[in-house]
């Protein structure tokens, strides 16, 4: 029986990741930590073998895969597409460029909904992307079901996709809708992190270009960056039960305006910050918290 050939290379791993590491330098904020983590996940060894391993032997192919990424990395290519997955809270997404992918800030809107509404069970994310908040809201919190929209079909199949590949497929129910779904339900609390970037922004060109991967229609919008804030608010009661909360992520001195939109609509509003000490988060009631 013919055995395929693999040709292998011997490499010294520090001295390859430091290599890389010189690359990236203009790329990334931590050149080195992201030289491991390319080498790490196309070579399929652990982060810990940086420490343990010094000269080993690599197939040759999957070498060459790491350079291709490198190269990638270097046109401003977001590290998540490349390896086409990012870490949120307990769950590991796939992510493309159909989906935007999930900040690491965003995951704070989970503990805001375990610490100030602990018997909300009943959830519906607006503009899920990859699924990011809406499987990690039923994978943390018992006895929840969550109904999650986007308006990209493509964005719906990548939740899907997440949802089956964590177990939770029988926990949230995607569809494809314009913000709400089509049947009128009442939810505990309507969660969305909407496209908040200015379409004006004169500094535009100031963000980083590798925003410019992710998909636009998740990313800006009109009206100061405010337009999906305003057209939730404004539907947002007829699908929230007596005690009903919205919680939004917003975007840098945004939060102040939102809590205007809210309480032109009738809401009770709160701002939260981020671990950062950015006002990030805004949550709008239909009566006050406790």
């Amino acid at each position: 029986m013919n055995e395929k050939f693999v040709k292998k290379k011997k490499i010294n791993l520090t001295q390859v990741a430091k290599e890389i590491s010189r690359l990236l330098k203009k790329r990334a904020s931590n050149p080195l930590q992201e030289a491991r983590i390319i080498l790490s996940h196309f070579l399929s060894i652990e982060m810990k073998d940086f420490y343990l391993l010094d000269d080993i032997e690599v197939d040759i192919d999957k070498l060459n895969l790491v350079y291709e990424a490198v190269e990638l990395r270097l046109k401003n290519k977001p590290l998540e597409y490349i390896m086409g997955y990012k870490q949120f809270r307990l769950l590991k997404l796939k992510v493309n460029e159909s989906v935007l992918i999930p900040r690491n800030e965003t995951e704070e809107i989970i503990d805001i909904v375990k610490k100030f509404f602990p018997q909300a069970r009943l959830f519906l994310d607006i503009g899920t992307g990859s699924g990011a908040i809406a499987l990690s809201l039923v994978k943390e919190i018992k006895d929840s079901i969550c109904f999650a929209t986007d308006i990209s079909e493509k964005a719906i199949e990548v939740a899907k996709e997440n949802a089956k590949q964590n177990n939770l497929e029988n926990r949230v129910f995607f569809e494809r809708a314009d913000l709400f779904p089509k049947e009128i339900m009442k939810f505990d609390i309507i969660i969305s992190n909407p496209p908040y970037i200015d379409l004006n922004n004169t500094k535009l060109s100031l963000i980083s270009e590798e925003i410019y991967f992710e998909p636009k229609i998740a990313l800006f919008t009109e009206n100061k960056g405010l337009l999906f804030y305003e057209k939730i608010l404004l539907k947002a009661k007829n699908y929230l039960n007596s005690e009903g909360s919205c919680i939004f992520e917003v975007g840098f001195n945004q939060a102040h305006e939102v809590v205007e939109i809210g309480e032109a609509k009738g809401f009770v509003c709160s701002i939260f910050k981020d671990l950062s000490g950015i006002e990030r988060f805004v949550v709008c009631s239909v009566k006050m918290l406790k």
